[in-house]
C-alpha cells in the first residue's frame, strides 16, 4: 500500500493504516511518498520531459518548461505532482496523469534506475512472493513509519 503524503484526502487513510498496523491487521506494511510519488522518485527535469511527452500526444506544439513548473509550485504552493496536473489541464491536456503518465515515468525509471525509492519498493514486492507468511508474522511487525521491523525482544526472547 502506498499513499502520497501531500494529499489532504490521504490523511485519514494514513491514520487508518497506522491503526490497522497497531492492531496487527496490516502485515505487509505501507509506504508514504513524501511529499508525493513524483518528487520522491524523479527530478523536475524528468517530470517535465514526461509531461511534454504526454502533451505532445494531444498537440506537438505544446511546451512545458522546468521554470513553468517551479513557478506554478511556488505561486500555488503545490507539490510537483499536483503542479504537473494543473499545467497539463491549463494546456488542455485533459487525459490527466493516467496510464500514459505512468508508462512515461516507468520508461524514465527503467532507463536510469539510479536511487529511486520506487525501484526499491518494487524489488521488495518481487522478493515478498517468496516470503514465509507465518515467519513474517512471528518475527516482524509494521513499525511507526510503515516498514516491517523486527518485533522487540522481551526477556532475551522475541515476542510470539
Amino acid at each position: 500500500m502506498a499513499l502520497d503524503e501531500e494529499s489532504k484526502s490521504n490523511v485519514s487513510h494514513l491514520d487508518d493504516m497506522k491503526k490497522l498496523a497497531e492492531q496487527g491487521l496490516l502485515t505487509a506494511g505501507y509506504m508514504v511518498w513524501r511529499p508525493d510519488f513524483e518528487s520522491a522518485n524523479f527530478t523536475e527535469e524528468e517530470l517535465v520531459d514526461a509531461a511534454c511527452q504526454l502533451a505532445s500526444s494531444v498537440d506537438p506544439s505544446i511546451e512545458i518548461t522546468v521554470d513553468e513548473l517551479e513557478r506554478r509550485m511556488t505561486e500555488k504552493k503545490e507539490p510537483v505532482g499536483t503542479a504537473i496536473s494543473g499545467i497539463l489541464s491549463y494546456k488542455r491536456v485533459y487525459s490527466g496523469k493516467g496510464p500514459e503518465w505512468g508508462e512515461s515515468l516507468a520508461d524514465i525509471a527503467h532507463s536510469d534506475p539510479g536511487n529511486r525509492p520506487a525501484i526499491e519498493a518494487f524489488r521488495k514486492l518481487a522478493r515478498s512472493q517468496y516470503a514465509d507468511f507465518d515467519a513474517t508474522l512471528e518475527h516482524l511487525v509494521v513499525g511507526p513509519e510503515g516498514f516491517l521491523v523486527e518485533k522487540p525482544e522481551t526477556d532475551g526472547r522475541r515476542n510470539k
